[in-house]
């Protein structure tokens, strides 16, 4: 089943990466990532993730408050469509701006 995860998490470098280090840990997949708002010392991320059958949502919660810093606002099940053009355009982006 997939799920869309809020979180707020520190705007550092390898922040994100250890959110989704956690959340494969619980057997999580990460199938997008949206970056929704920046502020002064933090990031608001939207993840859709999918998790194995006979695996808990909580789990999903409970493995990003393993990284210091992580708040998470909001979790639901998630049913819609990605968009490829979009996530392409996102890592076209982070080629451009590496830092």
């Amino acid at each position: 089943m997939s799920y869309l995860l809020r979180v707020v998490l520190p705007d550092r470098p390898g922040a994100l990466g250890a959110v989704a280090t956690a959340l494969g840990h619980v057997g999580a997949d990460v199938l997008s990532v949206d970056i929704v708002e920046r502020s002064p010392g933090y990031a608001t991320d939207d993840l859709v993730l999918d998790l194995p059958s006979g695996k808990l949502a909580d789990s999903l919660v409970s493995a990003a408050l393993t990284v210091a810093g992580v708040k998470v606002e909001s979790i639901r099940p998630y049913a819609g469509q990605i968009d490829p053009h979009r996530e392409l355009e996102f890592l076209d982006s982070l080629a451009d701006r590496p830092a």
